[in-house]
């Protein structure tokens, strides 16, 4: 199976010890689109999920986000995978959107008694059935936090076979 995310642990792009904030429009991570405000490219400064670096949503400060635009068959099954946490510097429930073409999903991760050493990592999936030819996968972060949002990473898209469906 062929992953059709470019970059989804974030590996490639600018990075600078112990994070970078990258703004609205950055180029800095290929495959991805910087939207919203800042985002924050963690490289040293907490655990990840997979690989060397991660995100965290709400850049320093406010609420960003990121954005790649797939190629998709209509009508076909695929599956979004991704690793969530929050923030540990924020000891509260972080909040992510994520929007798969004009579908919205709400996740939740509360990052109480988390640590930069241990973020608790939980990896998040969501089934959809492509509508266009090309589907956008938008990860945006917590409205109600100006900073310290939700941490992303490990991000994929992989099309589900019917063999699957059936082994």
């Amino acid at each position: 199976m062929v992953d059709l995310v470019t970059n989804g642990s974030f590996e490639e792009g600018i990075a600078a010890a112990p994070f970078i904030v990258l703004g609205a429009g950055s180029a800095g991570l290929p495959g991805w689109k910087v939207i919203g405000n800042t985002i924050d490219a963690i490289s040293t400064l907490w655990e990840h999920a997979d690989g060397n670096r991660s995100l965290d949503l709400n850049g320093s400060p406010g609420r960003g986000g990121v954005a790649q635009t797939i190629r998709t068959e209509v009508g076909a099954d695929y599956t979004l995978g991704f690793a969530l946490a929050g923030n540990p510097a924020f000891q509260e429930e972080h909040r992510l959107v994520v929007r798969i073409g004009d579908e919205k999903f709400k996740f939740r991760f509360d990052s109480a008694g988390q640590s930069n050493g241990d973020m608790g990592w939980e990896t998040e999936l969501i089934a959809f059935t492509a509508t266009e030819k090309r589907t956008k996968i938008v990860f945006r972060g917590d409205p109600d936090n100006d900073s310290f949002g939700p941490a992303l990473d490990a991000v994929s898209v992989m099309p589900v076979s019917v063999d699957e469906l059936f082994a």
